[in-house]
């Protein structure tokens, strides 16, 4: 079973996105949850990866990670490495705000 949890997914409503990448429209108005594409982290064929593995993007640079965006000057590691930044980023920001606690 693949972890799920809407409010993990709503709190990117409003946040700054953490990807900042070079197609960044920098409004949090459009910031989602970005789900990771790596198959490590459950991605497949017609299946996202499990919900605790995103980040939050605006939609420009969310298009850009899932290559809705057609960039060929931004190589394909050069992106998923941005990506992994943003996760990290995202993950220090939910403990900050106190969505997720150690116990």
């Amino acid at each position: 079973m693949v972890f799920r949890s809407k409010a993990l997914l709503e709190t990117a409503r409003g946040q700054l996105c953490a990807m900042r990448g070079p197609t960044c429209n920098h409004d949090p108005a459009t910031t989602v949850w970005a789900h990771s594409r790596r198959l490590s982290h459950g991605k497949g064929m017609g299946a996202k990866a499990a919900d605790c593995f995103g980040a939050h993007l605006c939609s420009a640079c969310h298009d850009l990670y899932d290559g809705r965006t057609k960039a060929n000057e931004y190589s394909r590691a050069y992106v998923d490495a941005l990506f992994e930044r943003a996760r990290d980023v995202t993950l220090l920001r939910l403990f900050e705000q106190g969505w997720l606690k150690v116990i």
